[in-house]
């Protein structure tokens, strides 16, 4: 099965990989015994889930591990959002998760331009059936060097398409603390758009990643309903 978006966006993808090499060839020319023996173990970390096999994993099965349930995560066994500071495209600072405390929150994590399309996904169903007291966040995580550099380039664009200005002031663009966030979720396909329905302690309470089924679209409308009641 081809990536969603076509062979093109596939060659894109592919072409990003060499990002990260580039950047380890210029770490080893300049780093010290100490770095090089931490750079190493991350190394032997990153082999096992990579670029490539995120890319490979897409290609065969769209990426989608498993599909989420129809009804809430038990309280007693819910994580808590990781924390999270930044400043949303509207230039609103943005704290997790005491920004999630006393209210239903949906959370839409993507970290490419694909990923994106899976979470306006999410988002437009939200928007199919608006609920009082449920607010929308959505996060692009810029887990690259490079990404990171030109982050503000990449908002001032993400600032002509994101409409309208309420979606904005829910809009955040971070480079903090990525592989954190990344292990906290967790996410381990770069590649997929990530949902997480959070309750009024900040706890999440459902999940689901990759292109949303409609089963899937509809659980989340029901389930934030039930935590806004």
């Amino acid at each position: 099965m081809m990536p969603l978006g076509g062979p093109r966006l596939f060659v894109r993808e592919v072409r990003s990989c060499w990002t990260p090499v580039l950047q380890s060839a210029c770490f080893w020319s300049r780093a010290s015994a100490e770095e090089r023996r931490e750079r190493r173990a991350q190394l032997k970390k990153e082999l096992k889930k990579g670029y490539f096999a995120d890319l490979e994993d897409f290609r065969k099965t769209g990426g989608k591990k498993f599909e989420a349930g129809s009804s809430l995560l038990p309280k007693q066994t819910s994580d808590k959002f990781p924390s999270l500071t930044g400043s949303t495209l509207s230039g609103r600072t943005i704290q997790f998760p005491n920004d999630m405390i006393g209210k239903t929150t949906v959370v839409l994590v993507s970290l490419r331009g694909i990923g994106q399309t899976m979470c306006d996904r999410y988002r437009n169903a939200l928007e199919s059936e608006p609920r009082q007291g449920v607010q929308v966040f959505e996060i692009v995580l810029l887990e690259s060097r490079l990404y990171r550099w030109i982050q503000f380039w990449i908002e001032r664009n993400l600032r002509k398409s994101i409409r309208p200005q309420e979606r904005q002031d829910r809009f955040m663009c971070t480079g903090e603390n990525t592989e954190r966030l990344k292990e906290s979720l967790p996410i381990e396909n770069v590649l997929l758009g990530h949902s997480f329905l959070v309750d009024n302690d900040g706890l999440v309470r459902w999940k689901a990643h990759g292109v949303p089924t409609e089963r899937e679209t509809k659980s989340l409308i029901q389930c934030s309903k039930d935590l806004a009641a």
